[in-house]
């Protein structure tokens, strides 16, 4: 049987002679224009953060009037439409759009939940009508219960009694709205309700144990 018997040599490391290539992108500096770029795009996303942080959207008409510093109707117009396409750059990846019937709106969703952002958009866009269906199918839908009316005289929707009352009206006109009806408690309270996740004669009795019956327990 042959053995093989080590020399001195065996151990010994034969020298790498690979070359290494170091990617010229990692080390580059960004140019101007990509330094310019970015911090326009950085303004940009604080100037909707600030106004997301208010508990408010951001109408394009109202951030069209910023002129904030390097961002001109071009490039704004460039950033948006990233967003809007699901191709926001990395200083904009918290900003959602939302299309309205009369501007569109911008919010950060890092700080805001998409259902309170499309309530304040109906809000901007002085819907009001819609703005109480899509509380109202909400409401009924997630919890569910019906929304006072009582819900819509505060913050941040501060309706009228008056307004609240000819808007039950007018909805009972509308096809759009056929799901959304109105029950009563025996205190005089009402609420809206749908029809799409709550019968009326359930969101009756929801109503009823909200407004009266858990009220009277305590």
């Amino acid at each position: 049987m042959e053995v093989h018997l080590m020399n001195e040599h065996d151990d010994q490391q034969l020298p790498d002679t690979r070359e290494v290539i170091l990617p010229e992108e990692a080390s580059a500096e960004p140019t101007p224009e990509q330094a310019a770029g970015k911090a326009a795009a950085l303004l940009l996303a604080q100037a909707i953060y600030d106004r997301t942080a208010q508990n408010l959207v951001a109408p394009l008409k109202w951030i069209r009037q910023l002129k904030l510093d390097g961002l001109d109707d071009e490039k704004l117009s460039e950033l948006l439409s990233a967003v809007d396409q699901g191709q926001a750059c990395e200083e904009l990846k918290d900003t959602v759009l939302i299309k309205g019937k009369k501007d569109s709106y911008y919010f950060d969703a890092s700080i805001m939940t998409p259902e309170f952002a499309r309530v304040q958009a109906l809000i901007e866009d002085k819907d009001m009508l819609a703005t109480i269906a899509e509380v109202a199918r909400h409401d009924s839908s997630l919890y569910p219960r019906p929304a006072p009316f009582s819900k819509f005289s505060g913050y941040p929707f501060r309706f009228s009694v008056d307004e609240i009352e000819g808007a039950a009206a007018r909805m009972q006109l509308s096809e759009a709205y056929r799901d959304i009806g109105v029950v009563e408690a025996s205190n005089g309270a009402k609420a809206f309700y749908s029809s799409q996740s709550l019968s009326k004669n359930y969101a009756r009795a929801l109503f009823q144990d909200i407004e009266v019956d858990s009220r009277e327990w305590q």
